[in-house]
């Protein structure tokens, strides 16, 4: 039978239903003004479909990536990445709007990580290492060669960094800041490195997921317990903890986790901090911790 147009509907938009790019255009932009009611600001991003579906079949005319997204909000490169050894982590930290980047502890594979800056168009200005130890060192020669940076480390370490830093010293990455703490222990050069902006702490070997670094005598554990009192008074519990190697269950924690759940950040005291040190292999193996 005859199709008859449906009640009230326009003569001509029945006649000639609009093209399929033209309904997508207008469905999206219904879309839209449905989504901002409920969610408001927190969408703004989506509001660029409506010109993004108008470019459907015109690829001559398609937008660019600033107009999808909102380019600050990516400000922010953070990458972990494994770099071998003995489950080594190493540090991509970089500003995207300023192009610029540092590298934390390249170890045994500098070049995956330069790699990693040279695809998102970074310069790297400065390779840090968070203690002296080889497994932490052992890619700085390349990383340098590779990027003409600067190694950064606390002057205390065996390898007479170009760059010291010093305890309660900033390092500037565009708009991020690096702070720098010096907390023997586990080494005499050891830093830790915190972005504030994002609440980002590498402990480096200090502190890992569920358990501490390990030191060969009871004047070092002495020492690391302090740097340990003191991280857990400067920084907020909400901060995320990046170690120096995957030690642990998960690759990272936060500040509060691991205060909550840590059984060496769990003693009341050094004393039963030194005894957790000597009596460690068998109180992992009645827990079943890794």
């Amino acid at each position: 039978s005859a199709s008859h147009p449906p009640h009230r509907m326009d003569w001509f938009q029945w006649a000639y239903p609009a093209s399929p790019q033209a309904q997508l255009v207008t469905q999206t932009r219904q879309l839209q003004q449905q989504l901002s009611k409920i969610y408001a600001w927190s969408i703004r991003p989506f509001f660029v479909l409506g010109d993004l579906a108008s470019t459907v079949g015109t690829p001559n005319q398609a937008k660019p990536f600033s107009r999808i997204i909102n380019n600050t909000s990516m400000e922010l490169i953070f990458e972990q990445i494994r770099t071998g050894g003995d489950r080594n982590f190493g540090y991509l930290l970089g500003d995207r709007t300023a192009k610029e980047a540092i590298l934390i502890d390249p170890s045994y594979s500098p070049s995956t990580i330069v790699n990693r800056a040279t695809a998102q168009h970074l310069v790297v200005t400065h390779i840090i290492n968070t203690h002296g130890h080889h497994d932490h060192t052992e890619g700085n020669d390349e990383a340098a060669l590779l990027t003409s940076a600067k190694i950064a480390a606390h002057p205390d370490g065996p390898i007479g960094p170009d760059i010291s830093l010093d305890d309660g010293q900033t390092l500037t990455i565009g708009n991020l800041q690096l702070e720098c703490l010096h907390v023997p222990g586990h080494a005499s050069d050891h830093l830790v490195l915190y972005e504030p902006t994002y609440q980002l702490l590498f402990t480096g070997d200090l502190l890992f997921v569920g358990k501490v670094g390990g030191t060969t005598n009871n004047d070092d554990a002495t020492v690391e317990w302090t740097s340990l009192q003191r991280v857990l008074t400067a920084f907020p519990d909400n901060s995320t903890i990046w170690p120096g190697h995957d030690y642990g269950v998960r690759p990272c924690s936060t500040l509060g986790l691991e205060r909550r759940s840590n059984p060496f950040l769990l003693c009341d005291n050094l004393e039963a901090f030194l005894n957790l040190k000597h009596e460690w292999p068998t109180f992992k193996q009645t827990y079943g911790l890794k």
